[in-house]
C-alpha cells in the first residue's frame, strides 16, 4: 500500500504508517531538518512547502493521503482564526486530494477544531468549527464515506494523552466511533476487559543505564 504524506514533520506518522505495511511515495515537508531526519530515517522527504507541489505526479498512484496541517488556526491556545489564519492547511489539503485521487484519506489534527469560536456566527471564515463542518461536505463529495473521530492515543498503547481530531473519507464506511480501544484507564480497564494505560516508564525502562538494550523497544544502543 503507498502513502503520500503531508505537512510530515520529523517522521512520527511516517513511522506508524510504515509499521501498518504502508511504503511512502513522499513525505512533504518545508523545514529542511526535518526533511533531513525523514531521509535519515529512510523516508522519500520532499523538501518543499505544499502549497508549491504538483500533487498531479502521483495521480492513481496513491492507496492513502495522510495529512497533519498546521493546528494553530483552530487551537485553543491561539486566536482560533481558522480559515482566516494563513497557515491553514486544509485548503491545500483538499486539492491534493483532487490531484492525486487517493483511495483512503486521513488527517489528524488538534479538537480544537471541533469547538466552535465564541464570535461564530456560523462564519466559517471566522469559527474553526463551522470551517470543519464545511470541510466535511467538501470531502462528502470526494469521497463514497468519509467522518470524523475523537481519539486519545494512551486508548491505542501509546505512553501519553494526546487527544486529537481525526478525519477521513473512502470507499468503505467505518466506525462512528473510530478503531476499538486496546486500553483504557488504569481504573476502568479491568472492568471493560483491556489494558490498563502505558505509562512513559513502562514504555521507556532503563534507558540512560549501559546493559538494558533488551528495554529498548525501538533503537539499538548503538
Amino acid at each position: 500500500m503507498r502513502a503520500l504524506e503531508l505537512f510530515a514533520g520529523t517522521g512520527g506518522a511516517a513511522l506508524g504508517l510504515h509499521r501498518a505495511g504502508f511504503e511512502h511515495v513522499a513525505a512533504v515537508e518545508r523545514n529542511a531538518a526535518a526533511a533531513d531526519t525523514l531521509r535519515a530515517a529512510g523516508f522519500p522527504a520532499v523538501a518543499a512547502d505544499v502549497r508549491s507541489v504538483d500533487f498531479a505526479a502521483w495521480r492513481a498512484g496513491v492507496d492513502l493521503l495522510w495529512a497533519s496541517p498546521p493546528c494553530q488556526p483552530g487551537s485553543i491556545a491561539g486566536k482560533r482564526l481558522g480559515a482566516g489564519d494563513e497557515r491553514d492547511g486544509w485548503p491545500v489539503t483538499l486539492r491534493a486530494i483532487d490531484a492525486c485521487r487517493p483511495t483512503w484519506f486521513l488527517a489528524e489534527n488538534v479538537l480544537g477544531w471541533s469547538y466552535h469560536a465564541d464570535r461564530c456566527g456560523g462564519d466559517a471564515v471566522a469559527c474553526p468549527a463551522c470551517d470543519l463542518a464545511r470541510i466535511q461536505l467538501a470531502l462528502a463529495t470526494r469521497f463514497a464515506f468519509s467522518g470524523t473521530w475523537l481519539l486519545d492515543a494512551a486508548d491505542y498503547g501509546v505512553p501519553q494523552n494526546r487527544r486529537r481530531l481525526v478525519v477521513w473519507g473512502g470507499p468503505l464506511p467505518l466506525a462512528d466511533e473510530g478503531p476499538t480501544p486496546t486500553h483504557a484507564h488504569p481504573a476502568a480497564a479491568e472492568v471493560r476487559g483491556l489494558e490498563p494505560w502505558i505509562t512513559m516508564g513502562d514504555a521507556i525502562g532503563e534507558t540512560l543505564h549501559r546493559g538494558t538494550c533488551e528495554r529498548r523497544l525501538c533503537y539499538p544502543c548503538e
